[in-house]
C-alpha cells in the first residue's frame, strides 16, 4: 500500500474504537472520492505539462495536427477531397464537364493547379463510423483549406483517422491566425 495513502486514510477517517480493521462503506466511498479528485488533479497537471511542452496552442486540437489558421504548401501527388469535374473522378463519365461532383483526387497532371498555398479555414474531428471509442473506424481530425491565390478553390483532407484523402505528416510553413480578410 502505499504510504501517502495509508497516511491520508488514517488522517480521514475517524475510528469510534482502536480497531482500524473496519471502517463504514459511506466513509470508504468518501474516501475513494477524494483518492479520484488528487488523481483527476494530477492528471491535468501531466497534460498541462505536455500541452507547453509540444507547443499545443488549441487543447481540443489534437497535438501536431493543423489548426485553423495554418498556412500549408500542397505539392503534386498529395492526395486531397475537390470538387472536381466528373470526367476526373468516374470512369464512366469521361469527356464530361459540366458537371462536378466532390471527391478524392490526386494533385497532379490536369489537376496540377491544385497545388499550391493554402490557409486552412476549419478543422474538425468527423468522419468515423458511430459513437463509440471503439469504432471499427473512429473520427479523424478533417482538414479544410481555400488557396490563397484563388478562394474559389477549396479542398480537405484528413490527418488522422482512416481515409483514402490522408496528410498526417503535413505540417504548417506558416502558423497562427490568417485574419478575417480572405471570406472566412
Amino acid at each position: 500500500m502505499d504510504q501517502k495513502i495509508k497516511e491520508m486514510a488514517e488522517s480521514f477517517f475517524e475510528w469510534p474504537t482502536e480497531n482500524k480493521s473496519f471502517v463504514t462503506l459511506t466513509s470508504a466511498l468518501l474516501f475513494a472520492e477524494k483518492i479520484a479528485e488528487l488523481e483527476r488533479e494530477r492528471c491535468a497537471k501531466i497534460a498541462e505539462h505536455y500541452r507547453e511542452t509540444l507547443g499545443a496552442i488549441n487543447p481540443s486540437v489534437p497535438v501536431g495536427m493543423l489548426e485553423t489558421g495554418d498556412i500549408i504548401d500542397l505539392k503534386e501527388g498529395m492526395r486531397v477531397y475537390a470538387e472536381v469535374a466528373d470526367h476526373f473522378l468516374y470512369a464512366n463519365r469521361r469527356g464530361v464537364f459540366d458537371e462536378t461532383s466532390r471527391g478524392e483526387i490526386e494533385i497532379a497532371g490536369d489537376l496540377g493547379h491544385f497545388a499550391g498555398n493554402y490557409v486552412v479555414y476549419k478543422t474538425v474531428m468527423d468522419g468515423g463510423d458511430g459513437p463509440g471509442v471503439h469504432d471499427a473506424y473512429p473520427d479523424g481530425h478533417h482538414v479544410f483549406a481555400e488557396k490563397l491565390d484563388d478562394p474559389s478553390v477549396r479542398v480537405d483532407f484528413y490527418q488522422s483517422g482512416v481515409f483514402t484523402a490522408m496528410l498526417p505528416e503535413l505540417k504548417a510553413i506558416k502558423g497562427g491566425k490568417y485574419g478575417k480578410s480572405n471570406g472566412f
